[in-house]
C-alpha cells in the first residue's frame, strides 16, 4: 500500500428538513474561521452557493468569475461573484476538509431563494457547473465588482469548474458515493416544534452506502443512471394502484426522468398529471374531489404509487405509500399532496419518493455514470 495514499473517510451529516421547509440542509463550515452554514442538499445542481457573508469571511480568494444561476418553480435568477475558499462539514473526530472551493455568492439585492438556509451545495455532475470567465481580461475581481453594485456582466465565456463533491473524490477524500436517509418531504408539525421533531430529521452520508444497516430494512433496487448531467434515469410508466400511465421519452433529451434531493415534490407535465388525479378518481371519486381540494382527513383506502424506471438489466419498481405523497401534520394542520403539476420535459422524483427508501447515489458503478440504490428505509425508534 502507498504510505502516501489518504485514508477515505466515511461521514455521517445530520440533516433537518426546517431551514429549507421542504427540502434539506446540513451543517458546513466556510472559510478558514469556520463560519457555520446551513447549506440544502441538491441533487438537481452542482454549484456550491451562499448568501453574501463575505465579511464574516476569513481566507478567501475572489476570482474573477461570476455565475447565473436559478433556482425554483419561478426560476428567477442572479449573477454572483465566485469566491475560492475551504468547505468543510462533519465533526472533529470525523471531519472531510476542501481546499479551494470555487463557491458562487449570492448579490444583497437578489434575496435568499433557500428561505432560511444559508446556501445550497450541489451535488450533480460537473457539467452543469459552468461559470463566467467574465472579467479575466480586465484584471478585475468579480467581489468588488458585482457585490459593489457595479452591474451585471457585459461579456463573457464559459468556463467550466470542478464541483464540490467530484474534488472530494478525485482527492480521495471519501468513496465516490453519497446517500440520503429522510423522512418527510414537507416538515411536520405534530409535535408543536417542527426544528426538532424526529420526523423532521434525517442524515446525509458523504461516502457512505450500505454499510449503514440501521438505516433501512431489506435488499436494495438499483436504478440505472443513463447520463451523467443530473442522476437522468429512464421512467416507463406510473402506476396509481393497479392502473398504469405511460410516460413519453424524447428524442431531444437525455433521459425523461431525474432523481432529485433538492425538490420536495414529484413533478409531472400538466398532461400526466391530469391522468394521475383521474386514475385516483377512478378508484374513488373522493379522491380525485380531495386531491383538487387540497384536503384529506384519512389516508384510509388510498392505493400506493409505484414508478416504474430502468435498472441494470431491466425495469424495477418504487413504491410511494400515501404516506408519502399525502403529508400529514403540514404546517396550521394542513394536508399537503406532493405529486404536482408544472410545464416539464422531465419527471422530476423529489424527496417523496426518497422519503419510501434509504437512497445512495453511487458514482462509482455503471461505467461511471452512477446507479441509485434504494433499500426500504427503516423508521425512527
Amino acid at each position: 500500500m502507498d504510505k502516501n495514499a489518504r485514508v477515505q473517510k466515511t461521514v455521517r451529516i445530520p440533516i433537518t428538513n426546517h431551514f429549507a421547509e421542504g427540502d434539506y440542509t446540513g451543517v458546513f463550515y466556510v472559510g478558514k474561521n469556520a463560519r457555520a452554514v446551513n447549506l440544502l442538499l441538491d441533487t438537481g445542481s452542482s454549484t456550491p452557493v451562499i448568501r453574501n457573508i463575505i465579511q464574516d469571511l476569513e481566507g478567501f480568494t475572489t476570482t474573477t468569475f461570476a455565475d447565473s444561476l436559478a433556482y425554483g418553480s419561478d426560476r428567477e435568477g442572479f449573477t454572483g461573484p465566485v469566491i475560492q475558499t475551504n468547505l468543510a462539514t462533519g465533526d472533529k473526530g470525523s471531519q472531510v476538509n476542501l481546499n479551494n472551493v470555487y463557491i458562487t455568492v449570492i448579490p444583497p439585492n437578489a434575496g435568499n431563494p433557500f428561505r432560511q438556509a444559508d446556501g445550497i451545495l450541489g451535488l450533480a455532475y460537473k457539467t452543469l457547473n459552468k461559470r463566467l470567465d467574465t472579467y479575466h481580461d480586465l484584471g478585475i475581481n468579480t467581489v468588488d465588482y458585482l457585490l459593489g453594485g457595479k452591474g451585471q456582466p457585459t461579456q463573457h465565456k464559459r468556463v467550466e469548474l470542478p464541483t464540490y463533491f467530484t474534488e472530494l473524490e478525485s482527492q480521495g477524500i471519501v468513496p465516490n458515493r453519497f446517500s440520503f436517509y429522510t423522512l418527510r418531504s414537507v416538515p411536520h408539525w405534530g409535535t408543536g416544534n417542527p426544528k426538532t421533531d424526529p420526523l423532521n430529521q434525517g442524515y446525509f452520508i458523504l461516502g457512505g452506502g450500505e454499510e449503514a444497516t440501521d438505516l433501512y430494512d431489506g435488499e436494495f433496487t438499483t436504478v440505472k443512471v443513463v447520463n451523467d448531467i443530473y442522476y437522468n434515469t429512464n421512467m416507463s410508466a406510473l402506476y396509481v394502484g393497479n392502473i398504469r400511465i405511460g410516460i413519453p421519452k424524447y428524442s431531444r433529451q437525455p433521459s425523461n426522468s431525474i432523481v432529485d434531493s433538492g425538490t420536495n415534490r414529484i413533478v409531472l407535465n400538466p398532461g400526466i398529471y391530469n391522468k394521475v388525479v383521474a386514475a385516483f378518481g377512478k378508484i374513488d371519486e373522493s379522491f380525485a374531489e380531495a386531491i383538487k381540494n387540497k384536503r384529506v382527513k384519512s389516508l384510509q383506502g388510498w392505493p400506493d404509487v409505484t414508478v416504474e424506471l430502468e435498472g441494470e438489466s431491466g425495469d424495477v419498481k418504487l413504491t410511494l405509500s400515501p404516506e408519502t405523497y399525502w403529508q400529514l401534520n403540514a404546517k396550521h394542520g394542513d394536508a399537503v399532496f406532493v405529486i404536482a403539476s408544472l410545464e416539464s420535459p422531465k419527471v422530476i422524483l423529489g424527496l417523496p419518493l426518497m422519503n419510501n427508501y434509504y437512497t445512495i447515489f453511487d458514482r462509482s458503478a455503471n461505467e461511471g455514470i452512477g446507479v441509485i440504490k434504494f433499500a426500504p428505509i427503516k423508521p425512527p425508534n
